[in-house]
């Protein structure tokens, strides 16, 4: 049989096509089976997912409720807290000692009073009056206003009649006063310093610039500044930042450390003062002095638990005779804290029956 050119031609194609086919029927067994290997392995895969996405969710859970529970904790330590001093309170107020109570604290000073005396003003003993008149207070002129002081500084205001006749006589002149006032003027003081120099006879410079005032420090509050702060804090009670406030109306803006820092500062240059106020409150010449201690709240950042902020006392030390008071810190009341102050002092304490219990240490009084 004869095979013509193109029939072979069409032959060899169609061989190499059937090899072609076969070649990817068997590729396409092999990646069939690779797959289901594959998806095999990654059904275990998707359930062990699966099961940590539901542990994680349980551990959130566990915290979201952990947090809860430390809340509901410090909520109960602050209420505790709270009724444990007010439970301290509340016996202090009925077991301690009152100067309104009849009992009488070893050690105290009588009254030297003559008995029969006392007996003889008892007053049941008085008559009781049916009817009494009334005596209505006499009608008082009014003594008008407070006059302005004379040492205020005035400012005189000329006016004059309108359409006043070139005759007309002066014959008197009436005054009226008004009491003005000037707002704080703030001003900046510019030191402003010269400097020269002098050529010597052997070549060398001399310079020559005049030194700042003792009072000018490297901060920009001059002392005139820091006393007005120091005064409107302390003697006026007005906080740190109403003051800055108020600068700022004026278009200066200063920080709340920075103040802190001048008001601090101006404190502690005022330590000489103090302590000389301290050794002077006790003298042994005055024999007479007032004393006493109350309880402040005071803020305590440090504190770890429950409510920032701790008791402390202010103790008041008053010499009537030399008219000093003297303030000082403490954060107790017990007789140490006052031993420091009257170690030195002879003769009478006047105090309440609380500070004279805490006090009976001090041996000299």
């Amino acid at each position: 049989m004869l095979v013509s050119p193109e029939h072979f031609e069409l032959n060899q194609k169609y061989q190499t096509l059937l090899l072609k086919s076969m070649q990817q029927e068997k590729f396409l067994d092999n990646a069939r089976e690779e797959y289901r290997q594959l998806a095999s392995k990654i059904t275990p895969l998707q359930h062990f997912v699966e099961e940590l996405t539901q542990r994680c969710n349980e551990i959130d859970a566990r915290y979201a409720d952990a947090l809860k529970l430390i809340k509901e904790k410090d909520k109960i330590i602050q209420n505790y807290e709270l009724i444990k001093y007010q439970y301290d309170q509340l016996q202090r107020l009925v077991y301690a000692r009152s100067t309104e109570k009849s009992t009488v604290t070893p050690g105290q000073l009588l009254l030297e009073l003559d008995a029969e005396k006392v007996e003889a003003c008892n007053i049941n003993e008085g008559q009781r009056v049916a009817s009494y008149t009334k005596l209505k207070p006499k009608n008082e002129n009014h003594p008008g206003r407070n006059q302005i002081p004379a040492y205020i500084p005035r400012k005189y205001v000329e006016l004059y009649p309108a359409n006043l006749p070139e005759d007309a006589e002066l014959i008197d002149t009436i005054e009226s006063e008004q009491l003005e006032y000037d707002p704080a003027r703030i001003f900046a003081t510019v030191y402003r310093r010269y400097k020269y120099k002098r050529t010597k006879q052997d070549g060398s410079t001399e310079f020559f610039m005049a030194t700042l005032p003792e009072e000018k420090d490297k901060s920009i509050a001059a002392p005139s500044l820091k006393a007005h702060l120091v005064t409107e804090k302390f003697v006026w009670h007005s906080p740190i930042h109403r003051q800055m406030q108020k600068f700022a109306q004026s278009g200066i803006i200063i920080s709340e450390n920075t103040m802190g820092d001048w008001i601090n500062g101006t404190c502690r240059s005022l330590t000489a003062v103090y302590d000389a106020l301290r050794s002077n409150i006790v003298k042994p010449a005055c024999g007479y002095m007032q004393a006493d201690e109350t309880h402040i709240t005071v803020l305590d950042s440090d504190k770890g638990k429950g409510k920032k902020s701790h008791i402390g006392y202010m103790w008041t030390y008053c010499n009537p005779v030399d008219k000093l008071v003297f303030f000082e810190y403490q954060q107790g009341r017990g007789n140490k804290h006052a031993r420091p102050v009257l170690q030195n002092y002879k003769g009478y304490l006047h105090t309440d029956d609380i500070m004279y219990t805490n006090t009976t240490a001090v041996s000299q009084v």
